[in-house]
């Protein structure tokens, strides 16, 4: 990552936070209650309360976990949240490689107010599968990795209720798929003031469930600079010889304190590396409980506890039981529908106000991988006052008309900008290929205003877009995101009922679709 300034970065974090946000589809963003969470176990085990807890994330969808923490206090303490990986018992785990329980028990024990949550579909948060990818529900941005996330952001939410928890002092670790889940809440939501991914921030690899993967969430960049969204705030990143995180001290720690030096916090990053398989064995546990106490406690006198023997079972932990029963199973597609309905009204309020209709402009360039524009006002042929116009026909075969303009024979040029659907043959078998290239829809999108930026910089002046009937979509997506597209020759009342048959774009209408381009469409033409 080879950043000159911290205004660069900056820059650059701003719009990977909304290519998360957005292509995950927790923007715009969902309405959030405060949690009320319903105990159905607690018990004292070693002056450490263990409950067993529920709370509903969004209507009809919940959240399971335990919350450990001294039996007696002082003062408010600080808070981690444990997302748990792959495990084979998920936030159960009780194994060599994995100890779920005794990591959060031994956090709680130092004084940290410590949460285990359930992934979706795993553990007992059995609802929804453990992967539900369908074309309807990508195309409103609904999916396994952003629900997942928008769990961990209401977990935030339900630790900040509690009178007990710092919210000042908030962190988060996991391993594995928890540690991808760490650094994306770390990136989006700034209330986790101390992150510790462990075994999984690479260069090389990405992680491999649907939870850690989403349609565009990667084109252009990884995990690397994901997790550098977490700067300046303190980061521990750890890994072993084991697995993809082999490289840590020589090639993903030094990436990482370049993006701290720029902050001049460059002991705010740290690493820590082991001789291990791809794990989150105990001596990690302990340095990560360790860390987190120094970044909560700083000077003060506080010593550290080494994690103990933690002899309560999955059993003693489990949130339901006969007496407290949930659907363990839900409707999908009444679930997308609530989702749809809250995405439209919440787009329909974004679309009222002028900030509001420039933060979905943003989210459309972000959506179609569009890099901010800069009109180039250079002379072409020496013709700098009475620049030639230039019309843009998108997928047809015709290169040049001519047409008398003013009294004058002038040249204008009307040039092929895309290829036909088809034409490209995409490898969509590949596993999460979608997640690291743009979409074809896109890609027309793209070629449309590539070729009107290189027309400005040639020297063209007025630009019109026409459209052949199967790219009219894409057509006036490009006129809305692209200046110097000057007109359009498309009604925005009829392109509704033109759409494309090969028209896809993921998360599209999950901010507003067509809707939003016919009423963004009508705004540019009344400027």
């Amino acid at each position: 990552m080879d950043y000159n300034s911290l205004e660069e970065w900056e820059q650059r974090a701003e719009f990977l936070r909304e290519q998360i946000r957005i292509c995950s589809g927790i923007f715009p963003d969902l309405p959030r209650t405060l949690p009320k969470p319903v105990i159905t176990r607690k018990q004292v085990y070693m002056q450490v309360v263990i409950e067993s807890l529920y709370f509903e994330s969004m209507p009809g969808v919940f959240v399971a976990g335990n919350l450990y923490y001294l039996l007696k206090y002082d003062a408010p303490m600080p808070a981690v949240l444990n997302p748990h990986g792959h495990w084979e018992h998920d936030r159960f785990e009780r194994s060599e490689l994995a100890d779920i329980p005794s990591g959060c028990f031994n956090q709680a024990r130092n004084g940290m107010v410590s949460f285990s949550y359930d992934m979706v579909g795993r553990g007992e948060s059995r609802q929804f599968p453990h992967g539900f990818r369908k074309r309807e529900l990508e195309s409103y941005g609904i999916s396994l990795l952003g629900l997942q996330l928008f769990h961990s952001i209401r977990c935030l939410d339900f630790l900040e209720s509690l009178p007990f928890v710092d919210h000042t002092r908030i962190g988060c670790t996991g391993a594995s798929g928890g540690g991808t889940q760490t650094f994306l809440l770390s990136a989006v939501d700034d209330r986790v003031c101390a992150a510790a991914p462990v075994d999984m921030v690479s260069f090389g690899k990405q992680g491999g469930c649907e939870c850690e993967n989403v349609p565009g969430l990667r084109i252009g960049t990884n995990n690397v600079e994901f997790t550098a969204l977490t700067a300046p705030r303190p980061l521990l990143i750890t890994g072993c010889t084991g697995d993809w995180t082999c490289h840590i001290p020589t090639q993903e720690y030094p990436m990482l304190k370049e993006i701290y030096d720029l902050y001049q916090k460059g002991a705010n990053v740290a690493y820590y590396y082991c001789d291990a398989p791809h794990s989150y064995k105990k001596e990690v546990r302990e340095y990560v409980c360790a860390w987190f106490l120094e970044q909560f406690f700083g000077t003060e006198s506080r010593e550290y506890l080494p994690e103990e023997a933690f002899f309560l079972q999955e059993v003693d932990l489990k949130v339901y039981d006969q007496r407290h029963t949930l659907q363990q199973k839900a409707d999908l597609n009444a679930f997308a529908k609530c989702v749809k309905e809250m995405k439209k009204s919440e787009c329909r309020t974004l679309m009222l106000t002028h900030r509001g209709r420039e933060q979905i402009k943003k989210a459309l360039q972000v959506l179609f991988c569009v890099e901010e524009i800069r009109e180039n006002p250079k002379s072409y042929h020496g013709i700098s006052e009475t620049r030639l116009p230039c019309n843009l026909l998108a997928g047809t075969d015709t290169e040049i008309l001519r047409q008398e303009i003013e009294g004058m024979d002038t040249n204008i040029h009307t040039v092929r900008v895309c290829s036909r659907y088809g034409e490209r043959q995409i490898e969509r078998e590949k596993k999460h290929f979608d997640v690291f290239h743009r979409s074809e829809t896109a890609e027309m999108v793209g070629q449309i205003i590539r070729k009107a930026e290189r027309l400005k910089e040639q020297g063209y002046g007025k630009i019109t877009l026409y459209s052949e009937e199967d790219l009219i979509w894409e057509s006036g997506i490009a006129f809305v995101l692209c200046p110097q597209i000057d007109a359009c020759q498309i009604d925005p009342e009829t392109i509704e009922r033109k759409k494309g048959k090969y028209f896809y774009q993921p998360g599209f209408e999950g901010i507003g679709g067509i809707q939003t381009i016919k009423e963004l469409m009508k705004e540019k033409r009344s400027e």
